[in-house]
């Protein structure tokens, strides 16, 4: 009887003894989990202050004087900041195909590439004939950015040119700060997972991690484009054909000069219009030509039409006359 109280009281001490045990690793796995909930809202404490810092930076930057005048050295910012530039050229020029080369042959030594570029209408024969027009769309590594637009002096006569700047820096470190946060989460989940031996949890962990993973993917996706954007400047270029550079603009031309201009075009756009009639003429002789003989024909079949409508009143009233 004894022995059986001594067996049965081991019994339930290791029972106690494995139960325990058990408790207090389910214990620890669920202390894991809740620390893998509780760390993207740590982090994001954290993004929040950086972000914090980051407009601290910003007010320091506008207060030490950075501008957005045109001017490609401003890139080298003493201050590191996250930077996208951009600039539009507005060229006429009289030698379009060679212009239009050199700007290509520029892009490729300077390691850029045309993001877009199309061009439209025909070489100008007569003055005032509109030449063909191109538009490009350039990107050009921020390292040679300055140099590029440098080269573009050189392009026939630019009508006007600007740039813009903008400060993309919170963006980019809040970008930055998430993506931080979503692989220490991932990292947490999959460690919880290689653990995990209930189905549910299985279930529930794979679906956090596929969460995680999407949204991982979009602010990944989001940096790559604000890195192509810094790293790699965007111009503009509208190149036009004329006749003729525009060296005067319209205000500063005085009224004899521009009366004189007037008459000119005037002058040359009755010209034009002769020329152009001539030219149907001639062109057109063997139309004029054919129209003229139906013309001759129609009138002489109707003139003798009249002819014989008139002798057979005529022998009416004789016949009258006789009976009388």
């Amino acid at each position: 009887m004894k022995k059986l109280i001594i067996i049965a009281l081991g019994l339930v001490l290791v029972l106690s003894t494995f139960l325990g045990c058990a408790a207090r690793q389910s214990s620890e796995d669920y202390v894991e989990y809740d620390m893998a909930m509780e760390a993207p809202a740590m982090e994001k404490a954290e993004s929040m202050q950086m972000a914090g810092a980051d407009e601290a930076v910003y007010e320091e930057a506008k207060e030490s004087g950075i501008s957005n005048d045109f001017d490609a050295e401003a890139i080298n910012l003493e201050v590191d900041r996250k930077l996208i530039f951009r600039a539009n050229y507005y060229i006429e020029t009289t030698e379009f195909d060679s212009d239009y080369e050199f700007i290509l042959s520029k892009l490729k030594a300077f390691g850029g590439y045309a993001q877009n570029t199309y061009v439209d209408g025909t070489k100008p024969v007569e003055y005032g004939d509109r030449g063909r027009h191109a538009e490009l769309y350039l990107r050009i590594p921020i390292s040679k950015y300055d140099a590029f637009l440098t080269s573009l002096e050189g392009v026939g006569n630019i009508l006007s040119k600007s740039q813009t700047t903008d400060d993309v820096s919170a963006q980019y470190f809040d970008t930055e700060a998430r993506i931080r946060v979503l692989n220490t989460q991932l990292d947490r989940l999959e460690a919880l997972l290689e653990k995990a031996d209930k189905l549910e949890d299985i279930i529930t962990l794979n679906s956090e991690i596929t969460d995680v993973m999407y949204e991982l993917d979009r602010y990944e996706g989001q940096k790559r484009q604000l890195d192509n954007l810094i790293d790699y400047t965007t111009v503009s270029i509208s190149l036009s054909e004329v006749n003729e550079i525009s060296t005067i603009s319209e205000s500063e031309k005085g009224l004899g000069q521009r009366i004189s201009e007037s008459f000119k075009n005037v002058s040359r756009g009755f010209a034009r219009f002769l020329e152009g009639l001539a030219i149907v003429i001639v062109a057109g002789s063997p139309v004029w030509v054919t129209i003229g003989v139906i013309v001759v024909v129609i009138v002489l079949l109707v003139r003798r039409s009249k002819k014989r409508k008139a002798k057979r009143e005529a022998k009416k009233a004789e016949k009258s006359v006789d009976k009388k």
